[in-house]
């Protein structure tokens, strides 16, 4: 597939032009990367890994925040403030404590993605306008947008060096600068991009697309390293310890790749479309629309356990410590499951949820995104 060399722009307010311009700290280096916060993207980690050691949630909610639309995936600042996006264009900050907005930033009709957090505290957030925002996490003022030629779904990656990896239904993968918004380099995939990027240990980034295709780039270059295609949409990859990519299909089928070379290393199939897969250290974990959820051995694929929820699970699978994963059914019920068994130690109603994927904060409360055009805590 073709790269092209940097033809955009970001366009910057001038409040984010003198933060673009601001002096070095006095160890001479910005604060780049991703937030070393509980759960500072979608998936929990540039791995999208979808793990937590905090403790096991009690099945009591909290408060659920209001917004005007769909909730969708949240994510979770240094400070535990949660940011999520919402069908009615907006990007909210709420107190964790309190379940009270501290921002809101209007940004388009439409506001799918998960917010992504830097070290910097900037925050990271796609729209239906084709731009990605970077919005200053404190205050929810806008320092740029980067705009591509359709709208922006995919949930960004931040790497080490600051560089900020998008992709966009306009079919290319943008890599940017998170200071500026400048673009590095793009990649053109051949179809719409709507999945959250991964970063590998050695700066590899790998994202799927509607192409049925899992990609592997250079992240200094974005030169293809590999490709692998799959027999239906190719979901938001997960990286192992080991190197291991998992990628889920709407071909019902999970994959184990070489994350050096794309070869296969095995594949199980569920009974229909599988979306985003989340590890422990040795177990994968996904949700399935033939409504069960699956613990397969990370090696061998072999399955381990399977239970059903009774309903459709199309978000990904949320690891917590004590032993528990959750896991966000289309009717509403959040399960919290053992992972060694499956067995459901409790279920909450949240009012309906369709691909928004769970957040774990440090004390162990669960977020998650709602049909009910609320954002839920269980504590």
């Amino acid at each position: 597939m073709p790269l092209r060399l940097p033809l955009r722009a970001a366009t910057l307010p001038i409040a984010a032009l003198a933060v673009a311009a601001a002096p070095l700290a006095s160890s001479g280096k910005r604060e780049v990367g991703l937030a070393a916060s509980p759960w500072p993207k979608f998936g929990g980690n540039n791995q999208n890994a979808g793990r937590s050691d905090a403790p096991a949630a009690k099945g009591v909610e909290g408060w659920s925040f209001p917004t005007g639309g769909i909730v969708f995936s949240p994510s979770i600042g240094t400070d535990g403030t949660v940011y999520v996006g919402s069908e009615d264009g907006s990007v909210y900050a709420i107190d964790p404590r309190r379940g009270k907005r501290r921002w809101a930033f209007k940004a388009a009709n439409h506001v799918h993605g998960c917010p992504s957090v830097a070290k910097d505290g900037t925050v990271y957030v796609g729209a239906d306008d084709g731009r990605l925002y970077a919005l200053n996490g404190r205050t929810g003022k806008k320092r740029w947008s980067f705009k591509a030629d359709a709208r922006i779904e995919s949930n960004a990656a931040v790497g080490d060096d600051g560089t900020v990896y998008v992709g966009s239904y306009d079919g290319w993968l943008y890599a940017l600068d998170g200071q500026t918004g400048q673009e590095k380099w793009s990649f053109e995939a051949g179809d719409s991009i709507g999945t959250a990027p991964a970063i590998g240990k050695d700066g590899t980034v790998y994202f799927g697309c509607w192409n049925d295709r899992v990609y592997a780039l250079d992240g200094k270059t974005g030169k293809q390293r590999w490709s692998f295609r799959a027999d239906g949409h190719a979901g938001s990859p997960a990286i192992a310890d080991d190197g291991t990519v998992i990628v889920a299909s709407w071909d019902h089928r999970v994959y184990a790749l070489d994350g050096q070379t794309g070869q296969g290393k095995w594949r199980f199939a569920t009974g229909d479309w599988v979306d985003y897969p989340a590890l422990d250290a040795d177990t994968v974990y996904v949700g399935s629309v033939d409504t069960s959820v699956y613990a397969l051995d990370l090696a061998t694929g072999r399955k381990k356990w399977s239970v059903s929820t009774g309903d459709k699970v199309h978000g990904s699978i949320a690891v917590g410590g004590d032993g528990v994963l959750y896991a966000a059914t289309e009717g509403g019920k959040l399960f919290a499951l053992d992972r060694a068994t499956g067995e459901t130690r409790w279920t909450v109603k949240t009012g309906g949820v369709y691909f928004s994927s769970p957040a774990i904060a440090a004390d162990g409360t669960v977020y998650i995104g709602s049909i009910d055009r609320s954002l839920h805590a269980i504590r």
